[in-house]
């Protein structure tokens, strides 16, 4: 009946499908056999695990069974079911796929449940002694593998949806009691101070995961993140150090992740010294090829393939966590493509400056040539006007000479004239005292020497008149 339920209940079938499947089912006494079943230590662990598997997709994302669930724990053992699960979780003499399956149950009983989600979360907040909230940041405290997977998925599922619950955990501070003092450190740093070499392997990758989610796509806890001391060379470390196991792949390929992560969020942010200081020590090229490695490793191709957990594999990368690295990875293969076009822009730049430049050398070689003309240019100009200087004041000397003659002609014509009426008056007198003495003469008689010498002179006068009149 268990395997016949998980049939009707398989994640590829429609979302309608498998929430009609989960109230069906949740009417039947089969849901409270799955009750009792989870509530024995007696009953092997093969059914136990798929009755966890199972109760988980009855509950998954179903306010109204996840209740029910609730309900019957507090009526029929006096126990939250939160607590109870996680107990189980934690429970060192359990075989690890018990405590696997019991984790996944707490993630899907959690997935949507407001009112479980709100009661955890000011448990942890609050730090009380609750056992749920002991154990949930247990892998906070000890590098235990299991402790730091049920921590990392608690708090990662916890998130899902849920992106106010990011910026109350950055902002959470622990108190731990050292003999006389206390010292506080918040999630975040307490993430980095656990992701270490010489730490477990698989907490380190728990850590991590949880350290990726949280500082994913919330501005306040990635601030939290840069702020803390040496992040830069933590990160860098991560990516070039050796681990020395076979995870050296996944640990790498999650610090890849992590850079890509922060450099996703700080691309708006082009003073940021710490992408100068990443990209001058890591490569989008490194981070592509470290990112296509996880993406090949065993650990990751088994944990994306479904959201359910793999309970074969000891090193479980959350479903949630592979959503954000194909995220990341197109986000590199983006930035590779957009830095490759502005190579080939760049490249196109450069021929057009050294064509420009050319040109500029060439036109700068003609202002060469043309100012030397112009210089001559203004030379000549420059003599031309001090010979138009030197004409100008000739000009004037001779207008000045010119107005002096044109004085004395005009005063030589006045004086002419005057002379020229003496002349004509004084011949017009002559005149008729000759032309008188010839009307008085007999006209009859004969010339005599002296008659003919007056004609002459009579002549002579006239003569002298019309060549004064032309004068």
């Amino acid at each position: 009946m268990v395997e016949l339920c998980r049939i009707f209940l398989d994640s590829s079938r429609p979302s309608a499908y498998i929430f009609e499947s989960q109230n069906i089912i949740s009417r039947t006494s089969l849901f409270r056999t799955f009750f009792s079943i989870l509530s024995r230590s007696d009953i092997c662990d093969e059914l136990r695990v798929s009755t966890a598997l199972v109760t988980s997709e009855i509950v998954f994302g179903n306010n109204k069974n996840q209740s029910l669930l609730s309900e019957f724990y507090e009526d029929f053992y006096r126990v939250d079911f939160a607590d109870k699960v996680l107990s189980v979780a934690h429970d060192h003499t359990q075989s690890h796929a018990v405590r696997k399956s019991m984790l996944y149950l707490f993630g899907c009983y959690i997935r949507g449940n407001l009112s479980g989600l709100q009661k955890i979360v000011h448990g942890v907040l609050n730090q009380e002694t609750s056992v749920v909230s002991k154990f949930l940041c247990a892998g906070l405290f000890d590098d235990d593998f299991m402790s730091t997977t049920i921590t990392s998925f608690c708090f990662i599922h916890i998130m899902i949806n849920n992106p106010q619950y990011k910026t109350e955990f950055a902002r959470m501070a622990f108190i731990v009691d050292k003999s006389d003092s206390q010292t506080a450190f918040n999630l975040i740093s307490r993430c980095v101070s656990i992701i270490q070499p010489q730490t477990n392997p698989i907490s380190s990758i728990n850590m991590l995961c949880l350290l990726i989610y949280l500082i994913y796509d919330c501005e306040e806890a990635l601030n939290t993140f840069l702020e803390s001391s040496d992040i830069s060379s933590f990160m860098i470390m991560g990516i070039k150090s050796g681990y020395g196991s076979n995870l050296d792949t996944v640990i790498k390929g999650l610090f890849a992740v992590l850079v890509g992560t922060v450099l996703n969020a700080l691309q708006e942010r082009a003073d940021s010294q710490i992408t100068k200081n990443l990209m001058a020590h890591v490569s989008l090229v490194d981070l592509k090829s470290l990112i296509t490695k996880l993406n090949e490793s065993s650990e990751f191709v088994a944990s994306s393939k479904s959201r359910i957990i793999n309970l074969s594999l000891k090193v479980y990368i959350d479903y949630e966590i592979t959503l954000i690295v194909k995220k990341i990875e197109i986000f590199v293969i983006d930035s590779l493509r957009y830095h490759s076009q502005d190579r080939s822009k760049l490249a196109d730049l450069q021929d057009q400056l050294q064509a420009m430049t050319n040109e500029f050398k060439s036109v700068s070689e003609e202002c060469k040539h043309l100012k030397n003309h112009l210089e001559a240019a203004n030379k000549r100009v420059h003599d031309l006007e001090i010979k138009n200087d030197q004409l100008m004041r000739a000009n004037n000397g001779l207008t000045r000479d010119f107005n002096v003659l044109l004085h004395d002609h005009q005063v030589l014509v006045s004086q002419y004239t005057y002379l020229e009426e003496e002349v004509r008056r004084l011949n017009y007198e002559l005149y008729s005292v000759m032309g008188g003495q010839y009307h008085n003469m007999d006209s009859s008689l004969p010339e005599t020497e002296g008659q003919i010498a007056n004609q002459d002179l009579n002549k002579d006068n006239m003569t002298n008149v019309e060549y004064l009149d032309r004068s």
